[in-house]
């Protein structure tokens, strides 16, 4: 019977021991997850508006590479 009631004991201890580690890492992974997402956000933010004003630049390069006798 002894074993029975420790069990409970030992899960209790083992659960106060690894949440506050669980709460760490889910932490440390929204604020990664987040840094990822808003530098993916800004990089493509920015290639937009590269590309956007880039496109008639490389429209025009483009053509005259292949104008280009080689």
């Amino acid at each position: 019977m002894k074993t029975l009631h420790s069990e409970p004991v030992i899960i209790f201890l083992l659960s106060i021991i690894f949440t506050p580690m669980g709460v760490l890492v889910a932490i440390i992974n929204i604020a990664a997850a987040s840094t990822v997402i808003w530098r993916n956000m800004r990089e493509e933010s920015l290639i937009v508006k590269r590309d956007f004003a880039g496109s008639w630049k490389a429209y025009f390069r483009s053509i005259l590479h292949l104008s280009k006798p080689e």
